[in-house]
C-alpha cells in the first residue's frame, strides 16, 4: 500500500509561503536599486509598491493641513483656532498735548501774607498766639510796653484839652460880639469896640479849628499805632494813659511764623517782623523747570500736580509767572502759579510732582503699548486684513501718554491691528523662515 505524504502548514498555508517569498525578493531588489534610483525617486518607488501591495496607507483625510505659508509681502494666514489666541481692535484718535513733568513744591502766596511789624519800639509784655493758630482781623497777637504810644496818647489828651479850651473860648468870644453889636445899635458903645468883639471872635474860630485840626492829626497817630476808636472814646472820657499797647492782625489767616518772645525789646517801623500772618485760602505751586526745558515755558501754560499726601487727587492751575533768572545753585527755572485752597489741603513746603502742558491737545492715531513691538530703533505692529491674514506694519512713534502710543506715521483710524499676541505672531512668522 502506498505511503501518502502530508503537507508541513497543510494545503491552505501554501498561498502564504508564495507570498512570502515573493516579498523577500521585491524587498531585495528594492535595496539593490537603492544604490541606482535617487532617493526623492526611490521613495516614491516604495510607496508605490507598498501601496500596490496593500502594505502600509495612504495619507488620511483627516490628517491636518501642513503649516499655512505667508504670500510674498510676509503676511499670514491664520486659522480659526490662531484667531481665538489674538485680541483685534480698531485704531482709534486720542489727544496727545506736548508736556513734560519736573518737581515742585507749595509755597505761601506772598500777595496774601503779612509780616507783622511793631510800629514803635518797646518790651513785649504778653503773646497771645502761637504759630499755627488762625486768627481773625483785628486780634491782639502780644502787647508792647512803648515809650511811643505814652508820648502820643499824652498829646492826645492834651489835644482834647486844647480843643476844650478853645471852644470856650469862642463861645465867650461870640458872646462878647453880640453884646458889642447890641450897644453899638444902641449907640451906648463906640465903633472901635464893637469891631474889637468881632476880632477876637474870629481869633477864637481859628484857635478852634487848629484844635481840631491837632486833635485829629493825633487820633489818626494813635489808629496807626493801632488804637481803635473805642480805645480813643475811653482816653477822652477818663484821660487814663495805658502803656501796654496791643499789636493787632492786619488780616485774617494762620500765623504761619512768630519771632519774638515775652520780655524781648523791639525795635520801632523798620526792624525785624513779629509775626507772619498768611491767609491760606490761597496758595503758590512753585515748579523747578530744567535748563532744556525752559524754552516751552511760558505764561498762561496749563499744569497739572500731585502731592504726597493726596496721591489720588490731581490739581489743576495756570502758569502766572516765569522767573527771568536761573537759580545759580541748582539750574533750574522757577515757575509759579496761584492755586485756591479753600480747604487748606495744600500746606507749606509739601513736595509736589508737576506736569506742564506746553501746547494745546491735538488728534492723533493711537496705538495700546502692548501692541508695539521695537527692535532697536524700529516700531512695528501686525495689521489685519480682510481675508484674515496679519502682515507686519512698520510705523513711527511719538509720544506715550496714559499706556497709549502716538503713531505720526503708518497708520490711520480704523486700522485693525493685533493689540494683544503679537509675539505669538512673530515666533509663527520666524518658524515659518
Amino acid at each position: 500500500m502506498a505511503r501518502r505524504q502530508l503537507p508541513l502548514f497543510g494545503a491552505p498555508s501554501v498561498p502564504l509561503i508564495l507570498a512570502g517569498t515573493m516579498l523577500v525578493a521585491l524587498a531585495a531588489g528594492y535595496f539593490a536599486l537603492g544604490d541606482m534610483v535617487p532617493e526623492g525617486r526611490a521613495n516614491t518607488l516604495s510607496a508605490s509598491l507598498l501601496d500596490r501591495l496593500g502594505v502600509g496607507g495612504r495619507p488620511s483625510a483627516e490628517a491636518p493641513p501642513p503649516p499655512a505659508a505667508g504670500k510674498g509681502d510676509g503676511s499670514i494666514a491664520l486659522s480659526s483656532n490662531e484667531r481665538r489666541n489674538i485680541v483685534i481692535e480698531p485704531v482709534a484718535l486720542r489727544p496727545f498735548r506736548p508736556q513734560f513733568t519736573t518737581e515742585g513744591k507749595i509755597a505761601t502766596d506772598e500777595d496774601r501774607a503779612t509780616p507783622v511789624l511793631s510800629p514803635y519800639a518797646g518790651k513785649v509784655v504778653r503773646i497771645l498766639v502761637k504759630p499755627g493758630d488762625i486768627v481773625q482781623q483785628g486780634q491782639v497777637l502780644c502787647t508792647i510796653e512803648a515809650t511811643d504810644m505814652v508820648a502820643a496818647q499824652n498829646d492826645y489828651v492834651a489835644a482834647v484839652s486844647g480843643l476844650e479850651k478853645a471852644r470856650t473860648a469862642l463861645r465867650l468870644a461870640d458872646i462878647n460880639e453880640r453884646r458889642q453889636r447890641d450897644l453899638y445899635n444902641g449907640r451906648a458903645a463906640t465903633l472901635r469896640d464893637f469891631e474889637q468883639a468881632q476880632a477876637d471872635q474870629k481869633g477864637a474860630q481859628a484857635d478852634e479849628r487848629a484844635a481840631i485840626a491837632a486833635l485829629r492829626a493825633v487820633e489818626n497817630r494813635l489808629r496807626i499805632l493801632g488804637k481803635t476808636e473805642g480805645d480813643l472814646n475811653q482816653l477822652r472820657e477818663r484821660g487814663t494813659i495805658n502803656s501796654e499797647t496791643p499789636i493787632v492782625a492786619p488780616i485774617a489767616g494762620l500765623i504761619a511764623q512768630r519771632k519774638v518772645g515775652p520780655g524781648q525789646f523791639v525795635q520801632g517801623s523798620g526792624g525785624d517782623a513779629l509775626f507772619l500772618v498768611d491767609d491760606t485760602s490761597s496758595v503758590w505751586l512753585q515748579a523747578f523747570v530744567r535748563e532744556g526745558d525752559s524754552p516751552a515755558v511760558d505764561i498762561g501754560d496749563e499744569i497739572e500736580f500731585k502731592v504726597l499726601a493726596r496721591p489720588d487727587q490731581t490739581f489743576h492751575a495756570t502758569i502766572s509767572h516765569v522767573s527771568p533768572l536761573f537759580d545759580p545753585a541748582t539750574r533750574r527755572l522757577v515757575v509759579r502759579a496761584s492755586v485756591p485752597n479753600a480747604r487748606s489741603i495744600l500746606k507749606r513746603e509739601m513736595f509736589a510732582t508737576v506736569t506742564i502742558f506746553t501746547e494745546k491737545a491735538t488728534d492723533w492715531p493711537a496705538v495700546p503699548r502692548r501692541a508695539v513691538i521695537r527692535q532697536g530703533e524700529r516700531a512695528h505692529v501686525w495689521m489685519v486684513s480682510g481675508e484674515g491674514r496679519v502682515a507686519l506694519r512698520e510705523i513711527k512713534t511719538g509720544m506715550i501718554q496714559n499706556n497709549f502710543i502716538q503713531v505720526t506715521e503708518g497708520l490711520a483710524a480704523g486700522d485693525q491691528i493685533v493689540v494683544q499676541g503679537s509675539l505669538f505672531l512673530d515666533q509663527m512668522a520666524s518658524d515659518a523662515r
